[in-house]
């Protein structure tokens, strides 16, 4: 895979926050590829995720 398609797919990424009222949303990321999936694993982005939601 070429640096191109993967930062493509990397990019194509997205969180996103839910506001369900004042002072209390939730960040989730978005539904991904297969392609995405096995870079989310490769790459540990989950642990990211997890220090990312800690900073509401």
């Amino acid at each position: 895979m070429s640096t191109n398609v993967l930062k493509e797919e990397l990019t194509d990424i997205q969180e996103v926050i839910m506001v369900y009222s004042p002072g209390n949303a939730e960040r989730k990321i978005t539904e991904r590829s297969a392609v995405q999936k096995k870079l989310w694993e490769i790459f540990k982005l989950g642990k990211i995720e997890k220090q990312l939601s800690l900073h509401k």
